[in-house]
């Protein structure tokens, strides 16, 4: 994601190359997307398990 950002701003002249364009494309979206995905599942877990402070004290 940092080289295609840096290809858009145009911090680099060359051209990407096959392997790249696959990568920053497609590839590291997709785990980008499964890791947002995942930290959402998370909080939503957590905020849906958790129990009030008990008020014994």
């Amino acid at each position: 994601m940092v080289v295609f950002a840096g290809f858009l701003a145009g911090r680099r002249e060359e051209p990407l190359e096959a392997r790249e364009r696959f990568a920053v494309l497609l590839y590291e979206p997709y785990w980008m997307l499964g890791g947002l995905l995942f930290a959402a599942l998370a909080a939503s877990f957590q905020r849906r398990t958790r129990r009030p402070p008990d008020q014994d004290a």
